[in-house]
């Protein structure tokens, strides 16, 4: 426990906040506009957000926020209204974004990777009134709702009945920056609804100030500090707890529009980027690049992994490439605006399967399956937890009790307080009465010196209920068949574990928080 930093937890106070005690920040800013006023004051000169060949300080990017605000007040937008952002990375998102908090309205943030028809359900859903959208997605967007009375195009000519980007930039009104209260609503982010129909996680001022609180000191982010954001800003991580805490920390966010292996290399030697945030495959393809000798990445101080396991053979390479760069493995939902926990680097070989200890202000327990003992659910308090879903309360309901969030993850909590995720409830295996937890069978397939993913999951039997599948990525010119990857599977697992079908593939489907599809491995038949 000792491993988190200890300036990481000072500072930190009870409060209860609608009749629930919680652990927080004191002080800490009241807003988001008031972490943009602190950080221009602060460092207004120093360099807030690289995109492409653009380079903004905080005085620039907040000039650019508050024009954007007056044209929001231009085209009608108020406090509480709805402002949705449906794009890629690009500097126009944390324009916008922040532009929405100074009106005192809410953005909407949504993934541009989505079909139409659940884009609409989204725009419907929120209310949102007016949209920011690119180009080459609003061509794809059908049967928009009544309530969307302004369409912002990037890229666009304004065919259509949307307005320019240009047009609508120039049509500004003045605004009167409006009181925000912490608990109000700031960000509305859809679950991905693999489960059904996606819901709108309200990130509060206070949900969204808390994760930047504790991202930024768990990770001892300062303003000489640099992050390379790769991951979609339409996905907590990137927006939360890149964008938004860079922000808070003086540090800078270099913006790309995509991840690809090489460029990554190239940017993080170009940009002296410090601190490296993405899911375990990234830290695998940029290990196996040619390109990796050829460039010096000494600025690199922090590899932060999170969304889907570790192997410990990724973790060793990266140990033995970068010995002097600390790794921290980080677990959280979009329902805890981020980060939840945060396994310290000095544990990162000695407890390379656990997510590591809650964060300074949030508190995880168990709540048991009745036959697994100290295997359950895990459940998540604290200031970084939404106060619940929009236009939802019995998703609310069944999902924020007195406080805690049911995560819909199983795991177990070690006698040092570490934390394993070991499922999600619902992919859950149940094999004749006997529960498989399949991050331990994909543990197992990590091992194995051919495979770069894999996947397990049950598929349906008459007989037995459920039975174990496992769909695998070979590493690049490794080959192996299914009937050897299931005999190593027997000498490392329980009978009843070992997948009885193996699929080998060429790359399985992830969310844009690079966490497996597992409804769509199923639907696609492996």
């Amino acid at each position: 426990m000792e491993s988190i930093p200890i300036d990481a937890s000072a500072d930190i106070r009870e409060e209860t906040v609608n009749g629930v005690r919680m652990r927080m920040y004191y002080p800490r800013p009241a807003s988001l506009n008031q972490v943009l006023d602190d950080s221009v004051a602060r460092w207004g000169n120093r360099e807030c957000l690289v995109f492409n060949q653009v380079r903004w300080t905080f005085s620039e990017f907040n000039r650019k926020v508050r024009e954007t605000a007056e044209s929001l007040t231009f085209y009608g937008i108020q406090p509480g209204d709805r402002v949705g952002l449906l794009m890629e990375n690009r500097l126009e998102f944390a324009v916008g974004y922040y532009a929405a908090q100074q009106v005192g309205a809410i953005a909407v943030v949504l993934n541009a990777r989505l079909k139409s028809d659940k884009l609409g359900f989204m725009l419907h859903d929120s209310g949102t009134k007016l949209l920011m959208v690119e180009h080459a997605i609003w061509q794809t967007l059908e049967d928009l709702p009544s309530n969307l009375r302004t369409v912002v195009e990037l890229g666009g000519d304004g065919g259509g009945h949307t307005v320019p980007w240009e047009i609508f930039a120039a049509n500004r009104r003045p605004y009167a920056l409006p009181p925000i209260d912490e608990a109000a609503p700031a960000a509305l982010l859809y679950t991905s609804g693999t489960t059904g129909v996606p819901k709108g996680a309200v990130q509060s001022h206070r949900n969204l100030i808390s994760n930047a609180m504790n991202a930024t000191r768990l990770m001892g982010v300062t303003p000489e500090d640099r992050t390379l954001v790769v991951a979609p800003l339409f996905h907590a991580t990137a927006v939360n707890s890149q964008l938004t805490a860079m922000l808070y920390a003086g540090a800078t966010s270099v913006i790309r529009p995509y991840f690809k292996t090489d460029d990554f290399i190239m940017q993080l030697e170009k940009e002296k980027i410090s601190i490296a945030i993405g899911v375990a495959t990234m830290f695998w393809f940029l290990l196996d690049s040619p390109l990796l000798a050829e460039r010096d990445l000494s600025s690199l101080r922090y590899i932060v992994y999170g969304g889907s396991p570790a192997p410990v053979d990724l973790i060793r390479r990266l140990k033995t490439r970068f010995p002097a760069v600390r790794l921290g493995n980080v677990w959280g939902l979009t329902e805890s605006t981020s980060i939840a926990t945060m396994l310290p680097d000095d544990k990162a070989l000695a407890k390379p399967d656990s997510v590591g200890i809650a964060t300074p202000t949030m508190e995880v327990r168990v709540d048991p399956l009745s036959r697994d003992g100290g295997v359950g659910e895990l459940l998540i308090k604290g200031p970084s937890v939404i106060t619940g879903y929009w236009n939802n309360t019995r998703a609310t309901e069944g999902t924020i009790v007195d406080g805690w969030l049911k995560t819909g993850d199983v795991g177990r909590i070690d006698e040092d307080g570490y934390i394993y995720v070991m499922d999600r409830i619902k992919d859950m295996i149940i094999r004749g009465g006997q529960n498989i937890y399949s991050i331990e069978v994909e543990n197992v397939l990590f091992q194995h010196p051919t495979i770069l993913e894999a996947a397990v999951f049950g598929v349906t039997d008459d007989v037995w209920g459920e039975r174990v599948k496992a769909v695998v990525v070979l590493k690049p010119g490794q080959s192996a068949t299914p009937q050897e990857i299931r005999e190593y599977c027997q000498s490392a697992l329980a009978r009843y574990m070992v997948p009885e079908f193996v699929d080998i593939t060429d790359a399985l489907p992830r969310n844009p928080g690079g966490k497996v599809l597992k409804d769509a491995l199923r639907t696609m038949g492996g």
